[in-house]
C-alpha cells in the first residue's frame, strides 16, 4: 500500500476537537475525505508550501502542510489552496488518460556490473486524479465562505 495523505472538511472551530483523538475515530469513515498518494504530494510540494497553515500538534503557524502530522488550513488559506490545487488540475488536464510521474530516485541493479541511479515512477489515471483534485476544491470554497476548515493528514 502507498503512502497517503488525507483531506478532511470539518465544521465548526478547530478549537472545538480534539484533531488527533478524532483522527484516530473518523479516518476511515468520513463522507468527507479525500486522499491524495504521497507521490503526487511530493510532486506539488513547493507549491504547498505558499499556503499559510496551523500546526495543531505543536500549536504553531507554519507554511504549506506538515508532512508528517496534521495541518490545519482555514478561511484565507482556502483561498490559496483553492488556486494552487486549481492550477494543478489544468496543468493534469493536459496529461493523457495514464501517465507517469517521476517520483524518488533509486539505486538499481540490473546484473552483476550494471548497477545505475533511476527513478521510480508511479502510474496515474488522469479522470482519478482530477475528481480528487477537484473535491479538494469544494472543500476549499466551502472553508472559504462558511464555518468549516479542511484538516489534512500527512503521511
Amino acid at each position: 500500500m502507498s503512502l497517503v495523505h488525507d483531506f478532511f472538511l470539518l465544521y465548526g472551530e478547530v478549537e472545538d476537537y480534539n484533531l488527533i483523538e478524532w483522527y484516530g475515530e473518523n479516518r476511515d469513515n468520513w463522507e468527507n475525505n479525500v486522499k491524495l498518494e504521497d507521490s503526487i504530494i511530493n510532486y506539488m510540494y513547493d507549491t504547498l508550501e505558499w499556503i499559510k497553515s496551523y500546526n495543531p500538534e505543536l500549536k504553531e503557524e507554519i507554511n504549506g502542510l506538515n508532512y508528517n502530522g496534521l495541518t490545519v488550513i482555514r478561511n484565507e488559506s482556502s483561498k490559496v489552496l483553492f488556486k494552487i490545487i486549481h492550477g494543478w488540475i489544468e496543468i493534469f488536464s493536459n496529461a493523457p488518460n495514464e501517465f507517469e510521474i517521476k517520483n524518488e530516485v533509486v539505486w538499481r541493479t540490473k546484473e552483476e556490473n550494471d548497477e545505475y541511479w533511476d527513478y521510480n515512477s508511479v502510474r496515474y489515471e488522469k479522470t482519478l486524479l482530477l475528481e480528487r483534485l477537484s473535491n479538494i476544491l469544494l472543500f476549499c470554497e466551502k472553508a472559504q465562505h462558511e464555518k468549516f476548515f479542511i484538516l489534512h493528514c500527512g503521511i
